[in-house]
């Protein structure tokens, strides 16, 4: 993975550095994170747990931050942050 720096003085890229790509187990933590805080900003307790039913079926049964959506703006939010900037 490649990250581009801004430069200080006039906003441009100042150089690009080489970052070591991240591990699974690196990744999975990060992404665990970044649920844990989409669940808080939607106001929940990321470590509640919750069930969720549709009739007499439980279509969820875990802690909140796992809760698929919560998840979905987590793998979302982690590519933004690993993504080069756009060209200048």
């Amino acid at each position: 993975m490649i990250i581009f720096r801004r430069g200080a003085a006039n906003g441009g890229f100042a150089g690009a550095v080489s970052v070591p790509p991240m591990d699974d187990f690196q990744r999975q933590t990060d992404i665990e994170t970044l649920a844990r805080m989409a669940a808080r900003l939607a106001g929940r307790d990321p470590d509640s747990r919750i069930t969720v039913k549709i009739g007499d079926l439980v279509v969820f049964d875990n802690v909140v931050w796992c809760y698929p959506d919560f998840l979905r703006c987590a793998e979302v939010a982690y590519a933004a942050l690993c993504a080069p900037p756009p060209p200048e």
